[in-house]
């Protein structure tokens, strides 16, 4: 069982230690969370994939009934809102988004 919780800590700081371009230069989400960037965290459903009018047209019955499926499922996305931009989020992965909420609490 231990190896499993080192393994997933490994990912974690993995995830939160990989670097990333953002608008002020590359940085990581370690950093930017520990420096107060991020306001607050929200976890939103979104479509699985988005529409595409070329996709489906191009399709026949059997390909639009598939994609039509994809189109009424859902996938939870993380997402992390800057605090200089309330508007603004980063949509990051669930161990990022895990980090932040036990720093913020």
């Amino acid at each position: 069982m231990s190896d499993l919780n080192k393994a997933n800590a490994a990912r974690a700081a993995a995830a939160l230690d990989k670097q990333y371009r953002f608008s002020h230069g590359v940085d990581t989400f370690r950093r930017m969370i520990d420096t107060g960037a991020f306001s607050c965290a929200e976890a939103a459903t979104v479509p699985l994939v988005e529409y595409n009018r070329r996709k489906w047209n191009g399709l026949d019955a059997r390909g639009q009934a598939e994609y039509q499926k994809k189109l009424d499922s859902t996938k939870t996305e993380y997402r992390l809102f800057y605090a200089a931009d309330s508007d603004r989020f980063a949509a990051v992965p669930k161990m990022v988004f895990d980090h932040f909420e036990s720093v913020a609490a």
